[in-house]
């Protein structure tokens, strides 16, 4: 199994593959511990979002695997997401499911 260095890496894989499996998974939690602010600051934890895809093709699979802070960066993949979800079949997993799923290679 190789790692993408990005999502469009593994996008373009799932894509080019498009008759092997796809699995997505998509997170959102809160680190652990509390955050406490002042009039002049932001308080509250920041949200974390995490994105996992896993191509498997019969020669090979790609997975890739991200945490968000930023709510910008996390919507364009969303979006990445969303487009790759219209070109082809795909799965949803939670994401204990896609630990198990990755564990396996």
């Amino acid at each position: 199994m190789k790692h993408a260095d990005s999502l469009s890496e593994a996008v373009d894989f799932a894509k080019e593959k498009n008759q092997g499996r796809i699995f997505i998974s998509q997170s959102e939690a809160y680190p652990g511990g509390m955050v406490l602010g002042d009039e002049d600051s932001a308080s509250g934890a920041a949200l974390k979002m995490k994105v996992q895809i896993l191509a498997e093709s019969q020669e090979n699979s790609v997975y890739f695997q991200q945490e968000y802070e930023d709510e910008i960066l996390y919507k364009e993949a969303v979006s990445q997401i969303e487009e790759l979800k219209k070109t082809t079949d795909y799965e949803l997993l939670k994401p204990s499911e896609m630990e198990e799923k990755v564990q396996k290679y």
